[in-house]
């Protein structure tokens, strides 16, 4: 899980608004 926090931060900086959609499939990757 801890691992799944970094690179979504890093989404959430880069992306922002977007980050929501990344984080979908960050989710969908781990699972």
């Amino acid at each position: 899980m801890p691992k799944v926090l970094k690179p979504g931060t890093i989404c959430i900086l880069l992306q922002g608004r977007f980050a929501g959609r990344k984080a979908v499939v960050v989710r969908t990757f781990d699972e």
